[in-house]
């Protein structure tokens, strides 16, 4: 009875809810024990990616573990976690809970709307390790980088040509497509179709239904003022439809961002004089 009465924890067992204070050193050992007997990791028998706990394994890390047992009830689509479903549900309700305190738009993950955020901050935590430069989003350093390393991953399966880019590559890609014409003049009175969206960006900046008198020459754009402290809308001509504000807005956009992934890196043209 006086030996069943101490306090032994014995292997894998359950912690008594006293402890006295005499015992610390050895419940520190015991606990030891217990940390270096039991099995640290647990792996994947496909690809060898270990994790420390099986419900990791299961939950959030293997692509080979096929478990979906989240379905959502919209379409269909099955899920390996809850949280990945509550995101996805937010397609279908259109449901955007997460606001920017400088404008007032709202997103639907909250991963989005920190990335939104360094707009109005100015916060570029990703520099480019060959020139310096910084970028709010990883994916757009990502990009950037390939123009150093003249990386084109993008393949094009037609023809054998390589980009930088999956847009480009979707673009030049529709080239082979004959008759195949995804873009559509937003203009009711046109609907004419295009091969690429530059195609259609053009014939819309150069579109006669936008033009101030028929016949005339294109509406000019009013300058900006140099006091102004926010940058002024997009103007638009009478007539112009918000589908087609929205589109030009879009394209002008693109085409900026495609130049400033484009530009060289400081110090290239002083080199290339040198040379």
């Amino acid at each position: 009875m006086a030996e069943s009465s101490r306090n032994v924890i014995p292997l894998g067992g359950t912690l008594p809810t006293s402890i006295p204070a005499a015992s610390k050193e050895l419940l520190d050992l015991i606990t030891t024990a217990n940390r270096q007997a039991m099995p640290q990791y647990v792996g994947c028998l496909i690809c060898q990616k270990e994790f420390k706990q099986k419900p990791t394994l299961l939950q959030r890390g293997c692509v080979h573990i096929e478990a979906r047992p989240y379905p959502c009830t919209e379409c269909g689509k099955r899920f390996r976690q809850q949280s990945h479903l509550t995101q996805h549900l937010r397609i279908h309700s259109d449901k955007k809970p997460f606001e920017c305190m400088y404008c007032g738009k709202c997103f639907r993950q909250r991963t989005t709307l920190n990335q939104h955020l360094r707009i109005h901050t100015d916060k570029k935590p990703y520099e480019c390790t060959y020139c310096g430069r910084f970028f709010r989003q990883r994916t757009t350093l990502n990009q950037h980088i390939r123009i150093h390393t003249d990386e084109k991953p993008y393949k094009c399966s037609e023809c054998g040509k390589d980009f930088r880019q999956k847009a480009i590559l979707d673009q030049h890609y529709r080239t082979h497509l004959g008759d195949d014409r995804s873009y559509c003049c937003p203009i009711s009175s046109c609907r004419r179709r295009f091969h690429t969206e530059e195609q259609m960006n053009r014939h819309i900046d150069n579109h006669p239904a936008l033009r101030g008198e028929p016949g005339g020459p294109p509406a000019k754009r009013p300058r900006e003022h140099p006091n102004s402290e926010k940058p002024q809308d997009l103007y638009m001509p009478q007539g112009y439809s918000q589908v087609a504000q929205a589109a030009a807005a879009a394209a002008a956009f693109q085409q900026q961002y495609t130049l400033q992934l484009l530009q060289p890196p400081p110090g290239a043209n002083s080199q290339a004089s040198v040379q």
